[in-house]
């Protein structure tokens, strides 16, 4: 394998990574969400223990907002492939237009 194939492929494996790491920030963000939803229902329903966990869960929930935010921010193209629509006119893979 020549260097120019290398280089095209560790960019390509690059651009998967980062992808990967945002779907899995989005994941984590949405259900420590869900997470803390269903703890501030039940609290408000007076199961016990349930008020003990909101603010551990709150700041964990927080955490996660805040690593999301900062995923969403730093990364180089925010508006890339891997937060395009999947719409029929967005043909990002053809490599015609990466912008939805």
């Amino acid at each position: 394998m020549n260097a120019t194939a290398r280089n095209l492929f560790g960019a390509v494996l690059d651009a998967e990574r980062l992808r990967n790491a945002r779907g899995l920030l989005v994941l984590r963000a949405a259900l420590t969400l869900a997470a803390l939803g269903v703890t501030a229902f039940t609290s408000a329903m007076g199961v016990r223990g349930a008020t003990a966990r909101l603010p551990i869960l709150g700041a964990y929930c927080a955490l996660s907002l805040a690593l999301f935010a900062i995923g969403r921010r730093s990364s180089p193209g925010s508006r890339s492939p891997s937060t395009c629509c999947w719409s029929p006119r967005c043909n990002w893979r053809s490599g015609a237009s990466t912008s939805c």
